[in-house]
């Protein structure tokens, strides 16, 4: 370890833990190996990670197996925030506020388009087939669904004309 012009043997065998004031709070055991506190009133405690302008900066999970499994990614390529599970972009928050589930590059995806003032939802997915883009669940059971095909959207629910009231007949 190399750092405040010092060289430490590799492994201390404790967490480092830098602290500009006290905020009074104890610190996890889950999460005590890096701890930053900044106890002043109005302020922001945070890092920085500096990178290239059309770099990337991030925060790597790894294990035994994997040593970037999990990715928490700025890409200042296009001002997206990415975040990546089992080794697979999962979701895309885009520079005007677009939120892509699983990423922009996935024909199966959903948007989230926000800001401005109609906001909406976009579902895509195959052209072929029956595909549900909607399911409602109560406690635990299917009671309606919202279905597209390459030509349609159909939906699908429990509609029982005994529970109607106010029926009258159309001419």
């Amino acid at each position: 370890i190399v750092g405040m012009g010092a060289t430490l043997p590799g492994d201390l065998g404790v967490g480092l833990h830098i602290k500009t004031s006290d905020t009074g709070a104890s610190v996890n055991n889950d999460g005590d190996e890096l701890v930053i506190e900044n106890g002043g009133s109005g302020l922001m405690t945070g890092m920085t990670f500096l990178s290239a302008t059309n770099g990337y900066g991030g925060i790597n999970f790894g294990d035994s197996g994997d040593d970037n499994i999990g990715i928490v990614r700025y890409d200042h390529n296009n001002n997206s925030l990415d975040f990546f599970a089992n080794a697979t972009e999962s979701l895309v928050i885009q520079s005007n506020g677009t939120i892509s589930i699983p990423n922009p590059g996935d024909a199966g995806r959903i948007d989230l388009l926000g800001g401005g003032a109609d906001p909406y939802m976009v579902f895509r997915g195959p052209g072929t087939g029956t595909n549900t883009k909607v399911m409602f669940v109560v406690d635990g059971s299917e009671v309606g669904t919202i279905n597209t095909t390459s030509s349609s959207t159909a939906y699908n629910t429990s509609s029982d004309y005994r529970l109607k009231e106010n029926q009258v007949a159309i001419s």
